[in-house]
């Protein structure tokens, strides 16, 4: 095998030629001799290489600084560093690109990083381009590393607000393997009081690597959970979120999550059970927009309240029912505030329900006559609302496409506000 070029720094690691006494009277033998002076034209060879090579490092150097626009027009670092913010934001995909979403998991930065020294300073030196962290476990390879990347990462954000979004595809992990991502999981922990947002895309069993040993998160204000998590042992548990007002929850189960609720004001949960809806409506008693989409029957998770639950802060619901439960949670809930309001019932709406509900919570001020109240668009005609501006019936069997927000079934409501 021919010898490398750096390899030729080092002829005498082997053997030195110079040190033979195998010759007449003991001197250089005739071999070693040639092999001497090989040795030196060698030298002198990697020499005449080596220095036209560092020259055109220098070369390349210079031209960078030359072609770099930031460079050229002198510009200072901090306009510099909101051009990289700006370009951060817009070169992140969403997760509907699919591939290339997964593709950019730490993206911007680390690209902005690699392009030269200068932009490499001030990337560095740039915090808040460091505040959105997307990880992203394909497998367990490199975890190591990966932990490393996440300590060097965060350490660059300062100490500014994280914004992190975990997303974990990983199966049949071992228990070696999730020793190592407890590992690489340790600087997420630590800066725990600097979580602004959190999205998880993730079963379960990663919950531990994000809430070991951690009680409090003062800052974080979104939270998402983002795939189905299923049967599990394991729970989302940080007791300490004060500031939590934000909360999306799709096909898993309220009781898996140990939170402070009392500070909410949106909710949105896809899969839902009736008593966990109950539930939520007990502990986020300032919340004011409200999405549940497919409602199921209760799990016995939490229990029914015995009388009407009186909820004075809710603005906005929408609901969408995946079987004909409203009998089960309408004569049982008590919505003063309501502003705006938004069914998807399924097969037919649920018109004696509805006016229960409305009753209850004086949504309407009087209701008319009717010579057809048999139908569900007259009867719902036949009512003027109070408190409600907008009042909307979704229905999934609508003919036109352009029509899929309708007020079919309620166009006899008018808005009445009080003098």
């Amino acid at each position: 095998m021919a010898e490398t070029p750096n390899s030729l720094l080092d002829l005498h690691d082997d053997f030195d030629p110079s040190q033979c006494s195998m010759g007449d009277e003991g001197k250089q033998c005739d071999a070693c001799r040639e092999l001497e002076e090989l040795d030196t034209t060698l030298r002198g060879t990697y020499e005449n290489l080596t220095d036209p090579s560092r020259k055109r490092q220098a070369m390349k150097e210079k031209i960078n600084r030359l072609h770099d626009p930031f460079s050229r027009y002198n510009l200072p670092f901090e306009l510099i560093s909101e051009i990289f913010e700006l370009f951060a934001i817009d070169a992140q995909p969403s997760t509907s690109h699919g591939r290339r979403w997964l593709e950019a998991e730490f993206g911007a930065p680390l690209l902005l990083s690699s392009v030269c020294r200068s932009w490499r300073e001030v990337a560095f030196g740039t915090p808040r381009l460091w505040t959105t962290m997307k990880m992203i476990l394909l497998h367990t390879k490199n975890i190591k590393l990966r932990g490393e990347l996440i300590q060097q990462w965060l350490d660059r954000s300062g100490q500014l607000p994280l914004h992190l979004l975990i997303y974990d595809v990983t199966y049949n992990v071992t228990f070696n393997d999730y020793k190592l991502i407890l590992e690489a999981f340790d600087a997420i922990r630590g800066n725990a009081f600097r979580w602004r947002s959190l999205t998880v895309i993730a079963p379960s069993s990663l919950f531990p690597a994000l809430t070991q040993n951690v009680s409090s998160a003062p800052s974080l204000r979104s939270l998402a959970f983002l795939r189905h998590i299923g049967r599990s042992t394991y729970r989302f548990c940080i007791p300490d979120t004060p500031s939590l007002n934000e909360i999306r929850i799709l096909h898993s189960h309220i009781k898996d999550f140990s939170l402070q609720w009392n500070n909410l004001t949106t909710f949105h949960m896809e899969t839902v059970s009736l008593d966990e809806i109950f539930e939520v409506l007990r502990q986020a008693d300032k919340l004011e927009k409200c999405t549940l989409l497919h409602i199921v029957d209760a799990k016995e998770y939490f229990a029914f309240p015995e009388a009407p639950l009186v909820h004075r802060s809710l603005k906005d619901l929408h609901l969408k029912f995946g079987g004909c439960f409203y009998s089960k949670l309408f004569p049982l809930l008590v919505l003063p505030s309501l502003t705006q309001l938004a069914i998807e019932p399924g097969d037919h709406f649920p018109v004696d329900e509805f006016i229960f509900l409305c009753r209850r919570s004086n949504c309407f001020s009087r209701r008319s006559t009717s010579n057809h109240p048999s139908t569900t668009s007259v009867m719902l005609n036949s009512f003027e609302f109070s408190t409600i501006c907008l009042c909307q019936v979704l229905d999934p069997h609508e003919a036109d496409d352009s029509e899929c927000i309708t007020d079919r079934f309620l166009s006899g409501f008018k808005e009445h506000r009080k003098g």
